[in-house]
């Protein structure tokens, strides 16, 4: 897998502290059991197919969020109101 990253063409992408995280601080990914520790904070080059896995993980977060927020909101999620429709026909 190493030598499958290091041939891809690299992107720069930036992973956001978390609330409370320090400067310096990592995001471990891993792929097919090769780990990579990428910086916190800062714009960094990765391999295309990092930056997709992390994109891919920040959209799922962004999405769980919204949810969250639209489920206390309305007193339910979006799931269980659906259910609740179907149930009833």
């Amino acid at each position: 897998m190493r030598r499958k990253l290091e041939k891809q063409e690299k992107v720069p992408i930036m992973i956001p502290l978390g609330h409370g995280e320090a400067p310096g601080s990592t995001e471990s990914v891993i792929l097919n059991g090769y780990r990579l520790n990428i910086r916190k904070g800062e714009y960094v080059h990765v391999p295309k197919q990092v930056a997709q896995v992390i994109m891919e993980s920040q959209q799922q977060t962004q999405e769980a969020i919204a949810n969250y927020f639209l489920m206390n909101a309305q007193g339910k999620s979006k799931a269980m109101s659906n259910k609740e429709v179907s149930d009833n026909a």
